[in-house]
């Protein structure tokens, strides 16, 4: 593994947390942990913990428990500042993995990003890795494969990468035919957080990301369990306030003998996290767990 990516902006326990638990868990390679902050702006509600944050990462830059801390200049938004970031460190690097600052890797199975990474590399179809999970029942290995690709602890790998624009992905046609291929293949939230996506009424970079893997026919390796715990339900969430996360924290460590290279029924397993009834029943339980 050369490079981790940590990206933040207004979460600096959080931030401090995701670091150490990266130090951890990749302690035994030689790796660079680069962090990218954004800016808030002076009238921004999140200024104060902006800045409180940044304050923590210069700490933490200047004791080597980071590599290299990155400051934007300017507000980026959550979307451009991963955009970027990868794209930056993919100039120089043949495959990234990448945390954002609500995301803390188990100490379970060291090292499990690099061991994907190797395992999925000549598999021509497999653009991503992730070491999160939704909660799927009786799954059938160690790992499955889904065409949507997962925002949290995930990497992917240059050649996959190039060639993804944001702006190009907001141009193509929201068809009915292309709703209803989406919501089929991606989940059934898809159609509408894609139309919002177009009209600029979020701000996202993994959306974008989910229709070119669709349109590429690439998929993402999941582990069977999570090996990430998520805290994006907290403080500073902008789109995943008060809902947690619906995982199966693992239990043990992975076998690679074991990986998934093909599609299979875990795939629509995994899908049903997406379907409308149960996005509206984590909300409840998520009320009722808060």
């Amino acid at each position: 593994m050369n490079t981790v990516i940590s990206t933040a902006f207004c979460r600096p326990d959080l931030t401090l947390r995701s670091i150490i638990s990266i130090k951890k868990n990749f302690s035994d390679q030689d790796f660079n942990l680069k962090v990218y902050v954004d800016k808030a702006s002076n009238s921004s509600q999140n200024y104060d913990k902006n800045r409180e944050t940044i304050d923590i990462l210069q700490e933490a830059n200047s004791l080597e428990l980071i590599t290299q801390l990155v400051e934007r200049e300017e507000p980026y938004g959550c979307a451009k500042n991963i955009f970027f970031a990868i794209k930056e460190e993919l100039n120089t690097n043949d495959k990234i993995f990448l945390i954002e600052d609500d995301i803390e890797l188990m100490r379970l199975h060291k090292n499990l990003p690099e061991k994907l990474f190797n395992y999925y590399e000549n598999e021509n179809d497999v653009s991503c890795i992730t070491t999160y999970s939704n909660s799927i029942k009786l799954p059938q290995k160690d790992t499955y494969l889904a065409l949507r690709p997962c925002s949290l602890a995930w990497g992917t790998w240059k050649k996959y990468w190039e060639g993804f624009e944001i702006e190009d992905i907001k141009k193509i046609n929201a068809s009915s035919a292309f709703l209803n291929e989406i919501k089929s293949r991606l989940g059934s939230d898809m159609p509408a957080a894609f139309k919002a996506f177009k009209h600029e009424k979020v701000d996202s970079w993994a959306i974008p990301w989910s229709i070119y893997n669709l349109l590429k026919n690439t998929y993402t390796s999941y582990p069977k369990e999570s090996f990430v715990e998520v805290f994006g339900h907290k403080e500073g969430a902008t789109h995943t306030k008060n809902i947690v996360f619906n995982s199966n924290p693992a239990k043990k460590r992975l076998n690679s003998n074991n990986f998934a290279k093909k599609p299979s029924i875990d795939e629509a397993k995994f899908l049903k996290n997406y379907s409308f009834f149960s996005r509206a029943q984590r909300k409840i339980v998520s009320k009722l767990k808060l």
